[in-house]
């Protein structure tokens, strides 16, 4: 499962900065009946055109950058607990100073059918 973004409209010129938060949902679900699949996984792939017809794809790897986020708990069934407190979403903005986070970890696919 995946989904797709067109991030033409938020674009400018110069430095751009991207980012994400991964939930639970059913992936990682480990209540009464269900059993977990593993930790959740983000690929992250932009893909770029520019005017001058050469093309760019900008792909997650571990010199991305991670945080805790603020949602601590989510589960299809159980909802959300978030913690305001950590809300840390200006990381998503120019000059927002990372050098807290941690980089991110390649990880291995999950397996199973």
């Amino acid at each position: 499962m995946y989904l797709a973004y067109d991030l033409k409209d938020l674009l400018t010129y110069g430095e751009n900065v991207a980012g994400a938060i991964v939930g639970n949902a059913f992936f990682n679900a480990p209540i009464n009946w269900t059993e977990s699949y593993g930790t959740p996984r983000f690929l992250g792939q932009i893909h770029l055109k520019y005017s001058d017809g050469t093309e760019e794809v900008i792909v997650s790897d571990d010199t991305w950058k991670i945080a805790k986020s603020p949602i601590l708990m989510d589960l299809v069934y159980d909802g959300e607990h978030y913690d305001a407190v950590l809300n840390n979403l200006a990381g998503c903005e120019k000059g927002f100073n990372d050098s807290e986070w941690r980089n991110a970890v390649v990880r291995k696919a999950p397996e199973g059918r």
